[in-house]
């Protein structure tokens, strides 16, 4: 098979959507040898030069101009099957004549909630979707909640969806204790602190978090708040809560990261919070898991599935209990280490490899 992939996202500072493309397309490589890949960016990429059945294709265009060139290419090539894991450009405007198209759904946030969203992007979603969803040969949603919204909110044909989940990389693992003690002496990260990772936007649901710390902060003065993620849209209310409540010495943002810093920020970290108002799949929560990092997170959408009873889960507009679960994970070393071996184990459910063979069975199925 001749099979076409959009790579754009692997290049930027990743969040969901580019880490699953980044570590799926990498195991589907290694995976498979027999089959030809093009992969489809707007600028140099070497993640994936070292596979001698991969063809990059850079197309310099922007915007529409860019889906149009790949489109036009796609064809040209006489491709079987092309991968969209970022965008319904493509899947929308493609020939399902010419070529058998296979679209990843992450989430309906830009329909559940346009609110908390970036507006360019709700409007790009909302006009090309359903075109996308109809025309497309097979659907691909990363949970059981996607695959569920799907069903109620756009009325998809079941038996076009297949699940395929995220996972977290290997690099999230336990760092040996030396190793810590070495890594606090050479970065600037207090010794004591809850940790929290996402972009800044009102869906991640950073304000509540913040509000929750404030309630719990005077009990335990040694902590910091460490807000990883980069500023995504709407983000001015997050600061303002912060300089409301006074915590500008308490609360901590990061900003972007290196996946090295993550993994020892999670290792350092007491507890993980990740109180999200909606996700497609959630990905932090397994990273901190696999560092042996306890975790609270929002009883919503897919993150109950994600997490199973390793994870204490909240209402993630309860501030009240969600500063309760915090006091009680802090003082209850019992339960973090209860969490914790329960975290490996459920960890260990998801797997990119286990992903990567599941897309390869979907690229078959996608030309019977």
């Amino acid at each position: 098979m001749k099979i076409g992939i959009d790579v754009r996202e692997v290049i930027q500072e990743k969040a969901g959507k580019g880490y699953f493309t980044a570590n799926l397309v990498l195991n589907i490589l290694k995976l498979d040898k027999k089959n030809e890949y093009f992969l489809y960016t707007n600028q140099k990429l070497e993640n994936f030069a070292e596979f001698a059945n991969v063809s990059l294709k850079i197309i310099s265009n922007k915007g529409l101009k860019w889906h149009k060139k790949v489109l036009k290419d796609a064809y040209k090539e006489n491709l079987d099957v092309f991968f969209a894991p970022t965008s319904y450009v493509i899947p929308a405007k493609h020939n399902p004549k010419k070529i058998k198209v296979i679209t990843v759904v992450h989430d309906l946030v830009a329909l559940l909630f346009p609110a908390k969203h970036n507006k360019k992007a709700v409007w790009v979603e909302k006009f090309f979707i359903k075109r996308a969803i109809k025309k497309s040969a097979l659907i691909c949603a990363v949970s059981k909640n996607t695959k569920k919204d799907l069903i109620k909110k756009l009325k998809c044909d079941e038996k076009k969806i297949h699940i395929i989940h995220n996972a977290a990389s290997g690099i999230y693992k336990q760092i040996p204790t030396m190793e810590l003690s070495e890594i606090l002496e050479n970065n600037d990260f207090p010794e004591h602190f809850i940790l929290s990772a996402g972009t800044l936007e009102p869906r991640k649901n950073i304000t509540s978090l913040i509000k929750a710390f404030a309630q719990i902060t005077e009990k335990f003065p040694k902590y910091k708040l460490l807000i990883v993620g980069k500023k995504g849209w709407y983000y001015d209310k997050i600061f303002k809560t912060v300089k409301t409540l006074a915590l500008e010495e308490k609360v901590v943002f990061l900003g972007y990261v290196s996946d090295e810093d993550l993994v020892a920020l999670y290792n350092l970290a007491t507890i993980f919070v990740y109180p999200s108002l909606y996700e497609g799949f959630g990905i932090p929560p397994i990273e901190a898991m696999q560092c042996g990092c306890p975790v609270i997170t929002s009883n919503t959408s897919s993150l109950p599935e994600v997490v199973s009873d390793a994870a204490l889960q909240v209402e993630p507009n309860n501030i009240e209990k969600l500063a309760f679960e915090i006091e009680s994970l802090l003082k209850d070393n019992k339960l973090r280490q209860k969490l914790i071996a329960r975290g490996f184990k459920q960890a260990m459910k998801f797997s990119w490899e286990k992903s990567a063979k599941k897309a390869l069975e979907l690229f078959e199925k996608a030309l019977q």
